[in-house]
């Protein structure tokens, strides 16, 4: 029974990231930002190392905006590369990666 548990609750939870990367990617505001942070995260079970990567960019309003990329988790990108990203106004702390 928790192997089930667990499964449903993966299941759910890859869902949810594709249903909010793609509606970031449809609807979101299109714009160019800046690799702006990386943060490096060791794991100590299984000895792995995993980055968060953040971009600086300007929002709909021309307000400075920091958020994290949600999507290609398995990329590496550099502090100061230029993305494409897409955002909603109503979470603009999470960016998608578009090109």
């Amino acid at each position: 029974m928790p192997f089930i548990l667990f499964i449903v609750v993966v299941g759910a939870f890859l869902i949810y990231a594709y249903l909010r990367n793609r509606k970031m990617n449809t609807e979101g505001i299109r714009t160019d930002a800046v690799v702006s942070r990386i943060e490096r995260n060791e794991s100590v079970d299984d000895e792995g190392v995993s980055y968060r990567f953040f971009v600086s960019y300007k929002d709909e309003e021309g307000k400075m905006q920091e958020a994290l990329i949600v999507n290609r988790l398995n990329e590496k990108f550099e502090k100061g590369q230029i993305v494409k990203i897409a955002y909603l106004p109503e979470k603009k702390e999470q960016a998608v990666v578009i090109e």
